[in-house]
């Protein structure tokens, strides 16, 4: 088969194309137009928030079904208020960030946005058991709650920072 002049030119300059690569705004404007980003990142999401609705879900129940909760003592209370208040200083913190980051006055990612309302919610449930029922099982529900929601807060961040990096 023979090989045209455009063809033939290609392959004898092919070594100065390959150290250039496009811009990451060049990549975020095809994954945009080809719906990539929203694709991916709407699974990501519907995952997450399933995750999310089964892990509240089986707290609940459990829960529910427990009869005694275990006591605990004030030193623990003011721990895990200091505790507490440290995440919800680091999610504020992070939030900020990406907020800064990909300079708009909100979340660049709505589905983030939306799991991350979702998961205060569930937060506030939780937090309002453990003000009338202190347990354990209920603080490790809150830890839990918060580890989550900064774990998405860092995936985010990373998205932004990175927008070219696809998470899993």
């Amino acid at each position: 088969m023979k090989k045209d002049k455009l063809e033939t030119w290609f392959d004898n300059n092919r070594e100065e194309f390959e150290d250039k690569s496009p811009s990451k705004n060049l990549w975020r404007n095809i994954q945009f137009k080809m719906g990539w980003n929203n694709r991916n990142n709407s699974e990501l999401s519907n995952f997450m928030w399933k995750a999310a609705a089964i892990l509240f879900f089986g707290i609940s129940c459990y829960l529910y079904g427990a009869h005694q909760y275990e006591p605990i003592s004030q030193s623990q209370k003011e721990e895990f208020k200091n505790v507490e208040a440290y995440y919800l200083n680091e999610i504020k913190n992070k939030t900020n960030l990406i907020i800064k980051l990909s300079g708009t006055e909100a979340l660049p990612n709505p589905a983030t946005d939306l799991d991350l309302r979702r998961m205060d919610a569930m937060y506030q449930v939780l937090k309002d058991e453990y003000q009338q029922n202190p347990s354990q099982k209920i603080r490790e529900a809150m830890m839990l709650n918060l580890l989550i929601r900064t774990d998405i807060l860092n995936d985010e961040i990373i998205q932004v920072e990175n927008p070219t990096t696809q998470s899993m």
